[in-house]
């Protein structure tokens, strides 16, 4: 059987997590994050944005 899969917003991040079959417990989760505001003086590095994909595994 597949595992099944429901997606949660925690925080306005989806989020997917298998509660059986071969993936049970693992957790696969998508993060985008884009500055509000920025003043930058001299040699600062300027972010645009940030892309994080994250995977946990409970037991």
């Amino acid at each position: 059987m597949p595992a099944l899969c429901f997606g949660v917003m925690a925080f306005g991040r989806p989020t997917c997590f298998a509660p059986r079959g071969p993936w049970k417990g693992h957790r696969l989760a998508l993060d985008l994050r884009l500055p509000l505001y920025r003043d930058l003086n001299g040699y600062q590095l300027e972010t645009d944005y940030k892309f994080t994909i994250g995977w946990q595994k409970a037991w």
